[in-house]
Protein backbone atom coordinates (compact mmCIF):
# COMPACT_ATOMS: atom_id res chain seq x y z
CA UNK A 1 0.00 0.00 0.00
CA UNK A 2 1.24 3.64 -1.04
CA UNK A 3 1.33 6.57 1.38
CA UNK A 4 -1.90 8.14 1.49
CA UNK A 5 -2.54 11.41 3.50
CA UNK A 6 -5.17 14.01 3.89
CA UNK A 7 -5.85 16.85 6.04
CA UNK A 8 -8.52 18.87 7.52
CA UNK A 9 -7.98 22.28 9.80
CA UNK A 10 -9.91 22.24 13.03
CA UNK A 11 -12.69 24.67 12.97
CA UNK A 12 -11.74 26.20 16.19
CA UNK A 13 -8.97 27.68 14.24
CA UNK A 14 -5.05 27.33 14.74
CA UNK A 15 -4.79 23.52 14.04
CA UNK A 16 -4.14 20.93 11.37
CA UNK A 17 -5.15 17.55 11.81
CA UNK A 18 -3.40 14.44 9.21
CA UNK A 19 -4.81 11.66 8.61
CA UNK A 20 -1.56 9.06 7.41
CA UNK A 21 -2.14 5.49 5.99
CA UNK A 22 0.70 3.02 5.16
CA UNK A 23 1.75 0.08 5.69
CA UNK A 24 5.59 1.35 6.84
CA UNK A 25 6.39 1.23 10.83
CA UNK A 26 8.34 4.42 10.31
CA UNK A 27 7.03 7.96 9.60
CA UNK A 28 8.45 11.18 8.93
CA UNK A 29 6.51 14.62 8.84
CA UNK A 30 7.99 18.08 7.92
CA UNK A 31 6.00 21.70 8.30
CA UNK A 32 7.76 24.44 5.93
CA UNK A 33 10.65 22.49 5.79
CA UNK A 34 11.18 22.15 9.40
CA UNK A 35 11.05 18.57 11.13
CA UNK A 36 7.77 18.40 13.91
CA UNK A 37 7.89 14.35 14.34
CA UNK A 38 10.20 11.30 12.97
CA UNK A 39 9.49 8.15 14.80
CA UNK A 40 6.97 5.02 14.70
CA UNK A 41 3.90 5.50 12.52
CA UNK A 42 0.27 6.83 13.54
CA UNK A 43 -2.90 7.37 12.20
CA UNK A 44 -3.33 10.92 13.34
CA UNK A 45 -1.25 13.84 13.78
CA UNK A 46 -2.32 17.01 15.34
CA UNK A 47 -0.42 19.92 14.60
CA UNK A 48 -1.52 23.14 17.06
CA UNK A 49 -0.14 26.41 17.65
CA UNK A 50 -0.53 27.39 14.18
CA UNK A 51 -1.03 31.09 13.08
CA UNK A 52 -4.17 31.62 11.09
CA UNK A 53 -2.28 34.45 8.66
CA UNK A 54 0.45 31.64 7.38
CA UNK A 55 0.34 29.24 5.09
CA UNK A 56 2.21 25.63 5.84
CA UNK A 57 3.31 22.90 3.77
CA UNK A 58 3.25 19.52 5.22
CA UNK A 59 5.96 16.72 3.33
CA UNK A 60 5.14 13.15 4.56
CA UNK A 61 7.57 10.51 3.76
CA UNK A 62 8.15 6.77 5.12
CA UNK A 63 10.92 4.06 5.94
CA UNK A 64 9.60 2.81 2.28
CA UNK A 65 11.09 5.57 0.05
CA UNK A 66 7.23 6.98 0.18
CA UNK A 67 6.74 10.79 -0.09
CA UNK A 68 3.58 13.04 -0.33
CA UNK A 69 3.55 16.50 -0.80
CA UNK A 70 -0.14 18.48 0.88
CA UNK A 71 -1.20 21.73 -0.87
CA UNK A 72 -0.58 24.94 0.97
CA UNK A 73 -2.74 25.19 3.91
CA UNK A 74 -4.21 28.15 5.82
CA UNK A 75 -5.41 27.11 8.98
CA UNK A 76 -8.11 29.93 9.00
CA UNK A 77 -11.69 29.20 10.90
CA UNK A 78 -14.29 30.82 12.68
CA UNK A 79 -16.56 29.31 15.50
CA UNK A 80 -19.67 31.61 15.74
CA UNK A 81 -21.73 30.92 18.48
CA UNK A 82 -25.61 30.84 18.43
CA UNK A 83 -25.92 32.96 21.91
CA UNK A 84 -29.72 32.21 23.18
CA UNK A 85 -29.50 34.03 27.04
CA UNK A 86 -32.81 32.16 28.20
CA UNK A 87 -31.88 33.31 31.43
CA UNK A 88 -32.55 36.94 30.33
CA UNK A 89 -35.51 36.27 28.37
CA UNK A 90 -36.72 34.37 31.71
CA UNK A 91 -35.73 37.10 33.45
CA UNK A 92 -37.54 39.84 31.30
CA UNK A 93 -41.11 37.39 31.35
CA UNK A 94 -40.96 37.96 35.30
CA UNK A 95 -40.39 41.34 35.22
CA UNK A 96 -43.18 41.92 32.78
CA UNK A 97 -45.54 39.53 34.95
CA UNK A 98 -44.78 41.68 38.28
CA UNK A 99 -46.01 44.54 36.72
CA UNK A 100 -49.74 43.18 35.35
CA UNK A 101 -50.26 41.04 37.79
CA UNK A 102 -52.90 41.29 40.91
CA UNK A 103 -51.60 40.10 44.03
CA UNK A 104 -53.47 39.24 46.68
CA UNK A 105 -53.94 41.04 50.24
CA UNK A 106 -50.79 40.46 52.12
CA UNK A 107 -48.89 39.23 49.10
CA UNK A 108 -45.90 41.33 48.14
CA UNK A 109 -44.50 41.66 44.51
CA UNK A 110 -40.78 40.92 44.38
CA UNK A 111 -38.30 43.75 44.77
CA UNK A 112 -36.13 42.58 42.08
CA UNK A 113 -35.85 39.26 39.77
CA UNK A 114 -32.56 38.94 38.64
CA UNK A 115 -29.86 36.63 38.07
CA UNK A 116 -27.70 37.46 41.14
CA UNK A 117 -28.71 36.52 44.28
CA UNK A 118 -28.86 39.58 46.61
CA UNK A 119 -25.99 40.79 48.90
CA UNK A 120 -28.00 41.54 51.82
CA UNK A 121 -31.34 38.76 52.08
CA UNK A 122 -33.05 41.08 55.22
CA UNK A 123 -34.00 44.14 52.73
CA UNK A 124 -34.50 41.48 49.34
CA UNK A 125 -36.83 39.60 50.03
CA UNK A 126 -39.48 38.64 48.22
CA UNK A 127 -36.95 38.10 45.50
CA UNK A 128 -36.72 36.12 42.31
CA UNK A 129 -33.11 35.00 40.58
CA UNK A 130 -33.29 33.25 37.51
CA UNK A 131 -30.76 31.56 36.26
CA UNK A 132 -29.16 28.28 33.85
CA UNK A 133 -27.49 25.99 35.58
CA UNK A 134 -26.86 22.81 33.67
CA UNK A 135 -26.51 22.18 29.49
CA UNK A 136 -26.39 18.46 28.33
CA UNK A 137 -26.75 17.48 24.94
CA UNK A 138 -29.84 15.45 24.48
CA UNK A 139 -29.80 14.14 21.02
CA UNK A 140 -27.30 13.72 18.26
CA UNK A 141 -28.62 14.73 15.11
CA UNK A 142 -27.80 12.16 12.16
CA UNK A 143 -24.75 12.20 10.54
CA UNK A 144 -23.59 14.86 12.78
CA UNK A 145 -20.16 13.46 13.24
CA UNK A 146 -19.88 11.65 9.73
CA UNK A 147 -20.61 15.04 7.77
CA UNK A 148 -16.85 16.71 6.72
CA UNK A 149 -16.99 20.33 7.03
CA UNK A 150 -15.49 21.29 3.71
CA UNK A 151 -18.09 24.23 3.01
CA UNK A 152 -17.00 27.89 3.53
CA UNK A 153 -19.80 28.51 5.62
CA UNK A 154 -21.29 25.39 7.79
CA UNK A 155 -23.98 25.09 10.73
CA UNK A 156 -23.56 22.60 13.28
CA UNK A 157 -27.10 21.91 15.03
CA UNK A 158 -26.91 20.18 18.57
CA UNK A 159 -30.27 19.39 20.22
CA UNK A 160 -29.37 20.08 23.89
CA UNK A 161 -31.32 20.54 27.58
CA UNK A 162 -30.90 23.47 29.62
CA UNK A 163 -31.54 23.52 33.49
CA UNK A 164 -32.92 26.72 34.50
CA UNK A 165 -33.44 27.70 37.96
CA UNK A 166 -35.75 30.15 39.39
CA UNK A 167 -35.29 30.84 42.94
CA UNK A 168 -38.04 32.88 45.53
CA UNK A 169 -37.72 33.66 49.09
CA UNK A 170 -40.22 34.73 51.48
CA UNK A 171 -40.98 35.63 55.39
CA UNK A 172 -44.19 33.60 54.98
CA UNK A 173 -45.39 30.27 54.24
CA UNK A 174 -48.39 32.17 52.47
CA UNK A 175 -46.49 34.42 50.46
CA UNK A 176 -43.87 31.22 49.49
CA UNK A 177 -47.21 29.36 48.53
CA UNK A 178 -48.44 32.20 46.19
CA UNK A 179 -45.39 32.08 44.29
CA UNK A 180 -45.02 29.18 43.78
CA UNK A 181 -47.66 28.87 41.82
CA UNK A 182 -47.19 31.71 39.96
CA UNK A 183 -43.96 30.80 38.69
CA UNK A 184 -44.87 27.54 37.40
CA UNK A 185 -47.81 29.73 35.93
CA UNK A 186 -45.58 32.21 34.02
CA UNK A 187 -43.46 29.50 32.52
CA UNK A 188 -45.80 27.49 31.15
CA UNK A 189 -47.77 29.94 29.80
CA UNK A 190 -44.70 31.22 27.94
CA UNK A 191 -43.94 27.66 26.27
CA UNK A 192 -46.38 27.81 23.14
CA UNK A 193 -46.34 31.58 22.48
CA UNK A 194 -42.33 32.17 23.00
CA UNK A 195 -40.23 29.21 23.21
CA UNK A 196 -42.11 27.02 21.06
CA UNK A 197 -42.04 29.58 18.08
CA UNK A 198 -38.05 30.17 19.00
CA UNK A 199 -37.54 26.65 17.78
CA UNK A 200 -36.92 25.70 21.98
CA UNK A 201 -39.86 23.45 23.08
CA UNK A 202 -38.96 20.48 21.61
CA UNK A 203 -39.75 19.04 24.83
CA UNK A 204 -40.01 20.78 28.51
CA UNK A 205 -40.35 19.68 32.14
CA UNK A 206 -40.41 21.41 35.31
CA UNK A 207 -40.15 20.24 39.01
CA UNK A 208 -40.74 22.08 42.01
CA UNK A 209 -39.22 22.02 45.61
CA UNK A 210 -40.59 24.67 48.46
CA UNK A 211 -39.27 24.51 51.94
CA UNK A 212 -37.68 26.72 54.84
CA UNK A 213 -34.43 28.15 55.84
CA UNK A 214 -33.62 28.56 59.63
CA UNK A 215 -29.79 28.77 60.70
CA UNK A 216 -28.59 30.65 63.44
CA UNK A 217 -25.17 30.28 62.74
CA UNK A 218 -25.40 31.35 59.10
CA UNK A 219 -27.53 34.52 60.30
CA UNK A 220 -30.62 33.58 58.59
CA UNK A 221 -32.85 33.21 61.99
CA UNK A 222 -35.45 33.52 62.21
CA UNK A 223 -36.22 31.82 58.82
CA UNK A 224 -36.58 32.33 55.32
CA UNK A 225 -39.19 30.36 52.96
CA UNK A 226 -38.24 29.66 49.35
CA UNK A 227 -38.99 27.91 46.49
CA UNK A 228 -36.92 26.56 43.65
CA UNK A 229 -38.06 25.71 40.69
CA UNK A 230 -36.38 23.55 38.03
CA UNK A 231 -37.72 24.50 34.48
CA UNK A 232 -36.14 22.44 31.58
CA UNK A 233 -36.46 22.87 27.98
CA UNK A 234 -35.22 21.03 25.03
CA UNK A 235 -33.71 22.70 21.93
CA UNK A 236 -31.23 23.35 19.36
CA UNK A 237 -27.93 25.17 20.15
CA UNK A 238 -26.47 26.15 16.92
CA UNK A 239 -22.42 26.37 16.09
CA UNK A 240 -21.85 28.09 12.60
CA UNK A 241 -18.35 27.62 11.14
CA UNK A 242 -16.95 29.58 8.56
CA UNK A 243 -13.26 28.96 7.11
CA UNK A 244 -11.20 29.68 4.38
CA UNK A 245 -9.22 26.88 3.86
CA UNK A 246 -8.98 24.69 0.66
CA UNK A 247 -11.96 21.63 0.64
CA UNK A 248 -10.91 18.44 -1.58
CA UNK A 249 -11.62 19.08 -4.66
CA UNK A 250 -11.54 15.42 -5.81
CA UNK A 251 -10.18 11.82 -5.23
CA UNK A 252 -8.88 10.19 -7.95
CA UNK A 253 -8.31 6.32 -7.75
CA UNK A 254 -4.86 6.00 -9.61
CA UNK A 255 -4.65 2.01 -9.16
CA UNK A 256 -4.32 -0.68 -6.46
CA UNK A 257 -1.71 -2.52 -4.98
CA UNK A 258 -1.86 -5.83 -3.44
CA UNK A 259 -5.73 -5.46 -3.91
CA UNK A 260 -5.75 -2.30 -2.17
CA UNK A 261 -6.61 0.53 -3.86
CA UNK A 262 -4.34 3.89 -4.32
CA UNK A 263 -5.94 6.96 -3.69
CA UNK A 264 -5.07 10.54 -5.00
CA UNK A 265 -6.58 13.21 -3.07
CA UNK A 266 -6.41 16.42 -4.78
CA UNK A 267 -7.22 20.17 -3.73
CA UNK A 268 -8.33 22.98 -5.64
CA UNK A 269 -6.08 25.35 -7.34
Amino acid sequence: MSLVVSYSVMPSGGAVVLNIFCNSEQITVTRNGSQIYSGDYVPILLDTNLSSSQSYTYIVSDSNGNQETLPSITPVSSLVIDVLDISSILIQIFNSAMKSLTFPPGILKPKYVATAMPNAIFNAVPFISVYENVVKQSQIPMGQQTTPITDSDNLLPIIVRRDFTIFSMHENPNERDYYRNMMIGVVNTSLNGLFAAMGQNITHDFVCESGQLAQDHKATSPGFYFNELLFTLTGPMNFGISNQYLPINKIILVGSENNVPVINVQAPT
